[in-house]
């Protein structure tokens, strides 16, 4: 437990929340398209990202670019954790 605590105490919490706040409204996000019907990424890499529309009509680009960092980590989520830390 003192691993944990050191690992949480690397970064800004404040950062932090701010990206596990992004990562939420991506997770929200990718659901939905989910229940619009969107394919299933792990069956294609080559298909666009479910969100894609989204960049295109979200203004606030830090957001925008959290989304695609996140996207970046849809098959290793590990590495995601690593990133939020």
């Amino acid at each position: 437990s003192g691993t944990v605590s050191n690992s949480l105490t690397v970064g800004n919490p404040n950062q932090i929340t701010v990206k596990l706040e992004d990562l939420k409204v991506g997770i929200n996000v990718l659901i939905k398209g989910c229940l619009d019907g969107q394919p299933n990424m792990d069956d294609n890499d080559s298909l666009p990202l479910p969100f894609e529309d989204f960049y295109l009509t979200m203004g606030e680009s830090s957001l925008r670019e959290s989304f695609r960092l996140l996207a970046c980590f849809k098959k290793d989520m590990h590495k995601g954790e690593t990133y939020l830390r």
